[in-house]
């Protein structure tokens, strides 16, 4: 007579039925968390842990009292994750409220002075345009341009190499004027869309200095980056930086800010580049006076 193994015991009814609603429970509590960890991830707020204890539930057999503890664990940081990124939500808009006003003020003040503009046009290594103008606000806040002295142009041709160069001049300034057009949209002239740019950048503050730097990507083109740099304390623009594309090719913007003894923040210094083209363009304002 051969020897038999244990009796395995036959769940009761009232058992399996039990368990099959702590199963749907703990499938729909898994869904949910697992719902909000990529939601958050956009934010890169997800808790790397948690999702690590979502897995380990899906993927191993565990008591009921370690249920009920990783339960609690999961609850936990998803209301610490829902602070965390409430609190970034509402530091965001605090940023961008405090940059919008700085700048107001800023262009308020900027409008009571004149300055000079240099602009370099350089294509292939050769300058071919070189200006220098006065520039002011008219009463009704349009900016005004006058021209210092003659603009300096390369050798104009003649015959029929001069009309495939005024064509070409042309074209280019076609293209200068699209240019213009793409980097005026990322000066982001309203509160909104300030909040939109910030609420979806990195924000690094960077304890050892006094900068805080912003960057964000996809802001008016797929691809893109604007990246601020700002003052910790009066939230002024220090340093920013554009890349991004026109048609075919990449165009990249860095602008340097200085500050008077008045408190008046200026663009100093900008380069435009565009690589393909190999297109420079640098643009300085100096000598400001207050009028």
């Amino acid at each position: 007579m051969g020897t038999t193994g244990p009796i395995k015991r036959v769940p009761t009814t009232i058992e399996r039925a039990a368990a099959r609603r702590q199963a749907l429970r703990e499938e729909e509590e898994v869904g949910d968390v697992e719902d909000r960890a990529v939601g958050r991830s956009k934010r890169k707020v997800t808790s790397k842990w948690m999702v690590e204890i979502i897995m380990k539930i899906k993927t191993t057999s565990i008591n009921a009292r370690d249920l009920v503890s990783c339960m609690a664990l999961i609850s936990i940081a998803t209301f610490a994750a829902m602070a965390q990124e409430q609190d970034a939500a509402i530091d965001s808009m605090e940023i961008a409220k405090q940059v919008s006003e700085s700048r107001a003020a800023n262009q308020k003040l900027m409008m009571t002075y004149s300055w000079t503009k240099r602009t370099e046009l350089i294509m292939k290594g050769e300058t071919k345009v070189l200006k220098t103008e006065m520039v002011h606000f008219a009463p009704g806040g349009k900016l005004v341009t006058s021209p210092v002295g003659e603009e300096k142009k390369g050798r104009k041709k003649r015959g029929i190499r001069g009309r495939i160069v005024k064509k070409k001049q042309e074209g280019m300034r076609d293209w200068l004027g699209e240019l213009t057009k793409l980097l005026a949209e990322y000066r982001l002239p309203t509160t909104g869309k300030l909040l939109d740019y910030i609420s979806a950048a990195e924000i690094d503050r960077n304890s050892r200095d006094k900068h805080i730097k912003v960057k964000g990507t996809d802001v008016i083109k797929p691809g893109d980056s604007l990246v601020y740099v700002l003052d910790k304390n009066t939230r002024e623009l220090l340093h920013v930086r554009i890349d991004t594309r026109l048609g075919e090719d990449p165009v990249v913007v860095n602008t340097i800010y200085r500050e008077l003894d008045s408190g008046l923040a200026y663009p100093s210094d900008q380069t435009i580049e565009v690589p393909g083209k190999k297109i420079k363009m640098n643009v300085q304002t100096f000598a400001y006076i207050q009028n």
